[in-house]
């Protein structure tokens, strides 16, 4: 081989190793066509992490391994702005944002953003508005927060609270927390003249006689072997200006009672068991915790002047059952009587509010306040299903308020004030 050959041979292999040592990735963009991967044992076509970066020209796209399924890809739809891709499965947006997979459930809930899940969630309204089972702030000053139920809760402590008794009668059904309690926003419904009866009885003051107890003339009535009982008129301190105190005397199972029924036939309510629109509400104060009966409530007009009336729906608090609460009770005339602790212990020289309620037909709902405070929990009774169960008979009804002793030593029982309320009467059109 000549000097010339060899030359040449040499100078080719050098640039051929050259080049090799110097060769650049594919542009695939340029430098292929019809490519298919279809063949390849794996395949990565886009970037990927847990963090969107931050830089991005429009057309990239971005596998985002910590998001949840179906919810991964993102494209970049702007300079530098990515947005969730819909892929399949359950993934949903709303306006480029991610949709949580909870479903709506019912009238009134929305979606928000919530920053915690960087997802928008389904809301709900309760008593505080709640994202997936969180709660988050509202702006109380411009947004009321609602709950609603068949019943009040015992108590609130946040102004801008309202709350929607569902089960109440028309006109009675919304509160509002005033720091400390509920207050109804409008009771008794919109005119007295078109079917409302509205009765207030703070008992001034003036005669004792019978028939002329209050305002609206209560009557006086003595059960038992009577000895030094009185109904007169006492001192209830400036927060409850007006009041009367039942002394029952020193003779056992004896004591006075006023009732709103001079007669067995004058009564308010003909039949307690078909209304469904009544409140009525009794503030008192016990004397005594021992030897003792209190009730308050509805009697049977014509059955009023016992130990134990006939029939009655009342709060009672009666010693000889070892009581030392308030219960409510209901007494059916010739049937057997149902009781129901309403947890609230009985204390000489407390005021208590005792509120009764129907808004259901044969439904007798009851709570107690103490000194003003927030009402108990509402406790049932009725025919099944309530915390008691019974059913009260047809027959007329008064309000009433009973003291007795059960021993030989005199015991109190101071009324400051009576209410009751009873809407839709369709007497007017």
């Amino acid at each position: 081989m000549g000097k010339r050959v060899r030359s040449a041979l040499w100078l080719a292999f050098s640039v051929g190793a050259g080049m090799l040592s110097a060769q650049t990735a594919i542009d695939l963009s340029r430098q292929a066509r019809q490519v298919d991967f279809t063949a390849a044992a794996a395949t990565k076509p886009f970037q990927a992490g847990t963090t969107l970066p931050g830089i991005c020209e429009p057309g990239a796209m971005f596998f985002k391994t910590d998001a949840p399924a179906g919810e991964n890809v993102y494209g970049c739809v702007a300079q530098d702005t990515w947005v969730l891709m819909s892929t399949g499965g359950d993934a949903k947006s709303l306006g480029g944002n991610p949709v949580g997979a909870a479903p709506a459930s019912g009238l009134g809930q929305f979606y928000a953003w919530d920053p915690a899940t960087g997802r928008m969630e389904l809301f709900g309204f309760g008593n505080l508005l709640a994202v997936a089972g969180r709660v988050v702030n509202v702006a109380t000053e411009s947004v009321p927060q609602y709950g609603a139920s068949v019943s009040l809760p015992a108590g609130c402590s946040s102004w801008g609270l309202f709350y929607f008794d569902t089960d109440a009668a028309t006109g009675q059904k919304l509160y509002y927390c005033n720091g400390m309690n509920w207050e109804q926003v409008a009771g008794g419904g919109s005119d007295p003249l078109h079917g409302d009866l509205v009765l207030r009885e703070d008992f001034p003051g003036g005669s004792n006689e019978d028939g002329e107890i209050g305002q609206l003339g209560w009557d006086v009535q003595v059960f038992g072997s009577a000895s030094g009982w009185s109904v007169q008129h006492t001192d209830g301190g400036n927060g409850h200006p007006g009041a009367v105190r039942l002394t029952s005397g020193t003779a056992a199972n004896t004591g006075p009672l006023i009732r709103l029924a001079a007669t067995s036939s004058a009564h308010l309510v003909s039949d307690l068991s078909s209304v469904g629109n009544l409140t009525a509400i009794f503030i008192v104060r016990p004397g005594a915790a021992a030897a003792a009966v209190y009730r308050a409530g509805f009697v049977w007009a014509g059955n009023s002047g016992f130990l134990d009336p006939g029939e009655y729906v009342a709060f009672e608090f009666d010693t000889r059952a070892g009581q030392t609460t308030w219960n409510y009770a209901m007494q059916p005339n010739g049937g057997t009587k149902v009781t129901v602790d309403s947890g609230v212990s009985v204390t000489a020289g407390t005021w208590y509010a005792l509120r009764l309620r129907v808004t259901t037909a044969g439904t007798y709902r009851f709570s107690v306040s103490t000194d003003g405070g927030a009402w108990s929990a509402e406790k049932t009774i009725c025919a099944s299903g309530c915390d008691g169960n019974g059913t009260l008979g047809t027959l007329t009804q008064a309000p009433w308020v009973q003291c007795a002793t059960t021993s030989s030593t005199s015991v109190d029982l101071d009324v400051d004030a009576f209410f009751m309320s009873i809407s839709g009467l369709g007497r007017l059109p």
